[in-house]
């Protein structure tokens, strides 16, 4: 992108905008966003961030960016005026919803992100106290510092300021996901895409690979910057999506507590997966969902299962519910990255693609990277690795029944959590306890072991933090196959998955009803057991 100088531009006739050079300013990437989509031609002129702009001053009457003048009309500086120039400048496609309640939710939230005090503001907030802290004085130097508002209670209360912007939009993007649609509002692009597209850059970045920028440093006025595509607003729409769940995972934001941390196990999953696989665009070439396990097949060739949800309250065959349902013959030809946001579904089986495809994604990233801080034990089972002694008091999430076989009478004390007590035989079901006692058992144990369905079911961030305790963490089962170190810092010490070593074999399986049992002709059990671990002296 060729920047004018104010000198060169301000007698210019047309639409001239004044953009942040060299770095990736949020507002003046939305309202470059806004003009591409709308294919309005505008010319570039240059404002540099954190400096007095004196020019661009005497011209506009305003220092920061982005400004946008059009012919001889006033400067425009403010989101919403921006974008209403774009609206009447090129009515289509129409960035506001025609109908009046639609419009006024995309108003509306599009100023909670992009308004004075929304969310945006916030985290600006915090990346200036980043800034003090790294710069010292001098940074206070830099005009941004005083124009708006630093100070350490507005960095204090930016958090609790931020999270219920995000909830809402969260709340958004899956009443949306119920009925088919991409989109934070309707079935089609609004602004509100857009300005999330662009303001969620300020957390999390995309590499220079995927969206090339220029450096911050130079001082010419001269910049070349990639143009956004239709698939580069998908891409920021769905790491939107991720930080909606997971706004602690950036040390820069300054979120505190572990707790919090703990809560977005499944996110921090898909962010260390971007950065190990740089965020490649993996297509899923197939999508199976049987009655045991539901597997999905990347155009890499990698599988990964998982549990199928069984006891499903919405499995009418009604408009309503196959609006929520995975979009049967859609899914194959899809970014994986898109799919494996369905994690974060409300709808079981959604969950149930998500996470299949992110096992498939881990296998992937194995596959390239190598193993740091632990070891795979190829054909070994979950309970051979956690080396179980006498002196153990066991809790299983999730009735294993060779497990339980295996360990009864033979360690100090034996729990099993399951909100399915028919699972057990008559003769073990002392050992039963309901769900809602699932914190105070775990907290006695020595050895814990989920079923990896917790990832499906939910509530493995919960029975994590209650089995801290323990001295081992065992994440078991088919679907138990992630990316270990994301696992592992947050308290899991074995994975016992799969490793698939048939994938056709494998989806034939998943088709034809196969449940785990039928695994052996097409994978091995694995462990990936963290350095910690310990496979000696077992009571097995």
């Amino acid at each position: 992108m060729e920047y004018k100088t104010v000198t060169e531009a301000k007698d210019l006739p047309g639409l001239r905008l004044a953009l942040t050079v060299g770095g990736p300013a949020p507002w003046s990437q939305a309202a470059k966003s806004i003009f591409a989509v709308k294919k309005i031609p505008y010319i570039p002129v240059a404002q540099y961030g954190g400096q007095a702009n004196e020019e661009l001053v005497a011209w506009t009457g305003h220092r920061n960016a982005p400004v946008a003048m059009y012919d001889q009309e006033p400067a425009r500086t403010g989101w919403y005026e921006i974008l209403l120039l774009a609206e009447r400048l090129a009515p289509t496609p129409p960035l506001l919803p025609r109908q009046v309640e639609d419009r006024a939710l995309v108003i509306g939230l599009s100023n909670e992100l992009c308004g004075e005090e929304g969310f945006t503001w916030q985290a600006r907030h915090l990346m200036f106290d980043s800034l003090l802290k790294t710069q010292g004085e001098a940074f206070k130097q830099n005009p941004m510092f005083q124009s708006y508002g630093y100070s350490t209670q507005n960095v204090a209360t930016a958090p609790a300021k931020m999270r219920p912007i995000l909830e809402t939009l969260s709340a958004r993007l899956h009443k949306q996901q119920e009925v088919g649609s991409r989109y934070f509002v309707g079935g089609q692009l609004t602004a509100l895409d857009l300005y999330w597209a662009n303001m969620s850059q300020i957390i999390t970045l995309y590499p220079p690979e995927k969206n090339p920028r220029p450096s911050f440093s130079a001082s010419s006025g001269r910049r070349s910057a990639s143009p956004s595509s239709r698939r580069l607003i998908r891409r920021s729409l769905f790491t939107g999506r991720l930080f909606l769940r997971s706004i602690s995972c950036h040390a820069a934001t300054g979120f505190p507590t572990e707790e919090f941390r703990m809560k977005d196990i499944g996110a921090a999953w898909i962010e260390d997966l971007q950065q190990v696989l740089s965020n490649d665009p993996v297509m899923v070439s197939e999508v199976r969902i049987g009655v045991f396990y539901t597997a999905v097949r990347l155009s890499s060739d990698q599988v990964g299962v998982a549990f199928t949800p069984r006891d499903l309250s919405d499995t009418v065959c009604c408009p309503r519910s196959a609006a929520a349902a995975p979009p049967a013959g859609r899914m194959a030809g899809e970014e994986a990255w898109l799919l494996a946001a369905y994690a974060f579904s409300p709808t079981p089986l959604r969950r149930a693609v998500g996470v299949a495809t992110l096992n498939a994604l881990s296998t992937l990233a194995l596959t390239r990277c190598e193993l740091l801080q632990g070891r795979s034990l190829p054909r070994m089972d979950a309970l051979s690795a956690a080396a179980i002694q006498p002196e153990d008091r066991v809790a299983m999430v999730g009735a294993f029944i060779p497990f339980i076989k295996r360990l009864k009478g033979k360690v100090a004390a034996l729990w099993v959590v399951d909100k399915h007590p028919q699972s057990l035989k008559a003769e073990d079901l002392p050992l039963w306890r309901s769900p809602e006692q699932a914190t105070e058992v775990l907290a006695q144990a020595s050895v814990v072991i989920i079923s990896g369905s917790a990832l499906i079911e939910g509530g493995l961030d919960a029975l994590l933090l209650a089995a801290q305790p323990a001295r081992q963490v065992v994440l078991a089962g088919p679907t138990a196959s992630p990316w270990p170190p994301t696992f592992w810092a947050r308290g899991v010490s074995i994975l016992g998955g799969i490793r698939v070593v048939d994938g056709e074999k494998l989806l034939q399986v998943v088709s034809e009803g196969g449940s785990g049992y039928f695994f052996e002709e097409c994978a091995e059990k694995v462990c990936l057991v963290r350095d910690s671990g310990s496979t000696e002296n077992s009571v097995d």
